[in-house]
């Protein structure tokens, strides 16, 4: 399935937020600069690993997409107002939309949803490096700038960083964080101001 075909006709029945401009340029910097290989953290129901997998498969990379699919770690040091969302979802059915979604695209050698914390997968690896990052995890001031101490590190230089949510003051600390060890690349677009790249230094 072209990219096209899958924001245009496929994405649109999905669960989640992911955007077409997002997915779109999700995959042109994949393809673009070859970035093999990939972690997203935070799957939901797979719309943008969706997306960066159908670019894996163009150039024969691999991404993993991490998300427990728990109550626990979704409502981990939440605001009051987001736990109470996040409570009335069944994260269980959530998962295997993305699981379907992965089959139904025939992308799985190239994406995996992987059932886990961004830590627990970070503590189970041999740490090859990383050439994109999506940190769209739990957007907890905690849980975010984890993300981002964690597992930017793990990008090689040069390589990619999607971070979603800026406009959350939650992940204002992360985005410091951030500042750090990698350089503003662009917006999503020009009036979308909410999902950022960047460039590992």
């Amino acid at each position: 399935m072209t990219i096209e075909t899958y924001v245009n006709e496929y994405m649109p029945a999905m669960g989640g937020w992911c955007s077409a401009p997002k997915a779109l340029k999700l995959y042109d910097l994949i393809v673009e600069h070859r970035l093999k290989r990939g972690l997203e953290i935070g799957v939901f129901a797979g719309r943008s690993l969706c997306a960066v997998g159908l670019a894996m498969a163009r150039i024969n990379g691999k991404v993993d997409g991490v998300d427990p699919f728990t109550k626990d770690a979704a409502l981990h040091d939440e605001s009051q107002e987001n736990r109470d969302w996040w409570a009335r979802l069944n994260l269980e059915d959530v998962m295997k939309e993305a699981q379907r979604h992965v089959n139904a695209l025939e992308i799985r050698p190239h994406c995996e949803v992987v059932r886990c914390t961004s830590r627990d997968f970070y503590n189970r690896q041999h740490h090859d490096q990383l050439d994109f990052l999506h940190i769209d995890g739990n957007h907890s001031e905690w849980n975010s700038s984890h993300d981002v101490v964690m597992w930017v590190p793990e990008v090689r230089k040069g390589g990619i960083i999607c971070m979603d949510d800026m406009d959350w003051p939650s992940t204002g600390t992360a985005q410091k964080l951030m500042s750090h060890q990698a350089d503003f690349h662009s917006w999503v677009s020009s009036d979308d101001h909410t999902c950022a790249f960047f460039v590992k230094r």
